[in-house]
């Protein structure tokens, strides 16, 4: 609605309120060029033919931050967030490839010992990068020995689901179910319609023809 700078309803004062302890808004994510909270995404995979690179990093550090957060005691909820697309069928194919992607990641995991030298190297050296990103903005005592230790437990309680308009979600409290850890795949419903509580990572690949400050401000949020 637009007003005129005199008008009957326009209020006598401003009142800017700052933001709570704890409050993470735009500044965090665009106050500066070089943001350690911002991955830039460059690979041209679009989840069509195969799971991006970019995705598979975005995953190996959430699953690092939540055996960081089994090791230290905490056992509380917490989430990753994809949006790929506004279209709710690309969504849930989406979903799909996710899914089978982390169930082959699974069973290499739990057979960690069985693996070639080759392949625990490269687990390894994933958890480790993933440890590294992490401690670039928290400090954090935990070692990639004892990440390799809780990431089983983690694994074990982790949930794949689509969010989406097809689906009954009112609330944040919607999305908390009974395993301690979730991977949410949407679009604008988890964009700009909730706001969601320990979330971890957001994986944001949809790019927008035309870039709308509001949502990026609540994506933020």
């Amino acid at each position: 609605m637009l007003i005129s700078t005199i008008d009957t309803i326009s209020p006598d004062k401003l009142v800017l309120v700052k933001p709570g302890e704890g409050y993470i808004g735009g500044k965090e994510f665009f106050d500066t060029e070089d943001n350690p909270n911002v991955n830039v995404i460059s690979d041209v995979d679009d989840f069509t033919s195969s799971i991006p690179n970019s995705f598979k990093k975005a995953m190996y550090y959430f699953l690092t931050i939540c055996a960081i957060k089994q090791a230290e005691g905490d056992m509380g909820h917490y989430s990753m967030l994809v949006h790929p697309s506004s279209l709710n069928s690309v969504q849930e194919g989406v979903t799909e490839k996710i899914q089978r992607f982390f169930d082959v990641k699974i069973s290499q995991i739990k057979n960690y010992k069985n693996l070639d030298e080759i392949e625990r190297d490269d687990f390894d050296k994933d958890l480790n990068g993933a440890l590294i990103e992490y401690k670039k903005t928290t400090d954090c005592s935990i070692d990639l020995e004892e990440i390799k230790k809780n990431i089983i437990k983690v694994i074990d309680n982790i949930d794949i689901k689509t969010i989406n308009a097809r689906y009954n979600i009112n609330n944040e409290d919607d999305l908390v179910d009974e395993k301690l850890y979730t991977i949410n795949i949407g679009g604008n419903i988890l964009g700009r319609g909730l706001t969601i509580k320990k979330l971890v990572v957001s994986y944001i690949y949809r790019d927008s023809k035309e870039s709308q400050i509001d949502t990026m401000y609540q994506r933020c949020r």
